[in-house]
């Protein structure tokens, strides 16, 4: 497969990431790339029985329990979250 980059893209690229022999590529620690401006939230949910730590980006707790709940209808969020 073949992906066209521009310049830009190649310097963002590896500036925030580093290419390690056997481990593949790897995300520098200290220059995260985010998406968006908000906030990122890390909320619990139960799916099933099985416990899950879905990372959701909202103005506050309280919308990103709620996008999680609207997301995955038969999850059950635990009322945890904290800031990412």
């Amino acid at each position: 497969m073949k992906v066209l980059i521009n310049k830009e893209q190649l310097q963002l690229l590896t500036s925030n990431f580093h290419l390690i022999e056997g481990k593949g590529w790897v995300q520098n620690g200290t220059d995260l790339i985010t998406e968006s401006r908000m906030k990122e939230y890390l909320v619990k949910v139960i799916i099933n029985g099985w416990l899950a730590q879905i990372r959701i980006g909202a103005y506050n707790g309280t919308n990103a329990m709620m996008i999680a709940k609207k997301l995955f209808p038969k999850a059950r969020p635990t009322g945890e979250y904290m800031s990412a």
